[in-house]
């Protein structure tokens, strides 16, 4: 046994495994040979044979903490989430504040979203064994998420204090010190991460959107390509990829979408680029971009994702274009209008909103997304109402939102006086051909606004807290977005300073009555 578990701690894990199933065989029930080879077992990644040995040590000793806690790490990697919670909580019932099954459970909450659950866990786990790196540093992610990022950063750096070579915890407190408005002390934890772990692709990735942020784009678009290490799996088209340096003349390329709707909208700009190099482009988007960007100038044939692609020479994906043409801040294709509207649906949404008599706005404010930082760029209605004049009847306001979330639906469908069209807007053609009937959009950093902004509409976009690198620092205008003006907000979550100064300047738009 003592030479099993020397190796164990060695990481010679199939060396262990031998040594513990031999002890197996001699005796079935030995409890800690079960435990310690379902361990050796999850290291492994053999999750189900881990749980079959968890489940045989329970059964021989059904009062160990530590065997519980070990178990539903089994049960969580098999995404067997609610069993693996129970397991967490027997064990903690076993053995309250027991610090290895409250680590475990707070992670679980963490990955479920309950971040004050998560908290509370962290918080027992280091109340138990106060130098638990990993509890510190996870911890400082929920309270991160909480919204309390001074409070997280001094949790990142408890955990930094503990264990200097913390990869992560200094990947995350870079990006709490980004979202504090610290990008200059941001970027030297990101480098720490990056020194410490030279394949941080989270690090890496966080970096180069710092470096973006501050205007650093040489070094910024090569960085960005560590995003397909962080999460973006990179497809494999058994093409080159171009990135600027081949010739493209009588070439085909297939450029495709690959991040958000938002992303796709903002970098198309470059199929003309591309186009002017000689090469036929192809360009394959999310399937409620297709009917939109049929006239891309440049551009031959538009695809879904979901399609049969034709042959092509080279790929890009749309956002290392501007890796491949080399943007720096003097030379971004920055065009007051990139993208057209079909006529014929624009003709049918003019007389679908009737005559105009007063100012037409378009409305947003929260997202159908998924998209995990979505609560710090949307908002409730109840909200975003108060930027609205208490008599709607000076406007004509337009929601732009197809899908209004549960919480809303009160509030909002008792405003009647805002057009809401929901369903009848099929796709981004039909939102593009509504927009070109408004004066003006008003809108949270969803894609909304990068479509009003590609067709050259005036856009007040509401950006939270958190520092996106597209719209820099303290600028109240875009060199992306000619037709954009930015209302940042200077506190975290807080939207009132925001909302107070929409609702001035809307006063002041031509046409509103005084």
């Amino acid at each position: 046994m003592l030479q099993g578990l020397a190796l164990l701690r060695q990481g010679k894990l199939s060396e262990a495994k031998v040594i513990y199933q031999a002890v197996l065989q001699r005796q079935p029930r030995h409890v800690d040979a079960l435990n310690l080879l379902g361990i050796i077992e999850s290291q492994l990644n053999n999750h189900q044979q881990a749980l079959e040995m968890m489940d045989r040590a329970i059964e021989v000793n059904a009062h160990s903490a530590g065997t519980f806690s070990n178990r539903g790490l089994a049960l969580k990697s098999l995404q067997r989430l609610d069993e693996a919670m129970a397991s967490f909580d027997r064990a903690i019932a076993i053995q309250p504040g027991h610090a290895d099954a409250c680590f475990n459970r707070g992670v679980l909450n963490t990955e479920l979203r309950r971040f004050d659950a998560a908290l509370a866990d962290f918080d027992q786990a280091i109340a138990g064994r106060p130098d638990h790196a990993q509890a510190h540093g996870h911890r400082g992610v929920a309270l991160h998420e909480l919204g309390r990022s001074a409070q997280a950063l001094a949790s990142f750096d408890q955990a930094i204090a503990l264990h200097p070579a913390f990869a992560d915890a200094h990947n995350h407190r870079g990006f709490v010190l980004q979202t504090l408005h610290r990008p200059e002390e941001a970027l030297l934890s990101y480098k720490k991460a990056i020194a410490i772990q030279p394949d941080h692709a989270g690090a890496h990735w966080n970096l180069s959107s710092c470096q973006l942020l501050l205007g650093n784009f040489a070094e910024g678009w090569q960085g960005y390509e560590w995003r397909f290490k962080a999460g973006h799996t990179p497809r494999d088209f058994r093409r080159p990829l171009w990135l600027g340096a081949e010739s493209l003349a009588g070439k085909t390329i297939l450029l495709h979408a690959d991040l958000h709707l938002g992303d796709t909208l903002l970098f198309c700009r470059y199929a003309k680029c591309v186009a002017a190099l000689g090469a036929e482009v192809i360009l394959e988007v999310q399937t409620a971009l297709v009917a939109l960007l049929h006239g891309l100038e440049g551009v031959t044939q538009v695809i879904a994702r979901s399609a049969m692609l034709p042959p092509f020479d080279f790929h890009c994906p749309l956002s290392s274009l501007p890796l491949a043409f080399r943007t720096d801040a003097d030379s971004i294709p920055s065009l007051p209008r990139y993208i057209d509207v079909n006529q014929r649906k624009a003709a049918w949404w003019r007389e679908r909103l009737g005559r105009r008599a007063k100012p037409r706005v378009g409305l947003v404010w929260s997202s159908a997304s998924r998209f995990e930082s979505d609560r710090i760029r949307s908002m409730s209605f109840a909200e975003f109402r108060t930027c609205l004049p208490e008599d709607l009847d000076a406007f004509e306001f337009v929601c732009l939102q197809k899908v209004i979330k549960d919480t809303d639906k009160a509030l909002f469908h008792s405003q009647t006086q805002i057009k809401f069209f929901g369903d009848e807007l099929k796709d981004f053609s039909d939102t593009a051909a509504l927009i070109d009937g408004l004066d003006l959009v008003v809108s949270t950093c969803t894609s909304v606004p990068h479509l009003a902004c590609a067709l050259g509409k005036p856009s007040w976009i509401l950006l939270g807290h958190g520092n996106f690198w597209l719209w820099q620092l303290h600028r109240a205008d875009s060199p992306w977005y000619p037709s954009a003006r930015l209302y940042r907000q200077e506190k975290a979550r807080d939207w009132r300073d925001v909302l107070s100064a929409v609702k001035t300047d809307l006063a002041q738009l031509p046409g509103v009555p005084r």
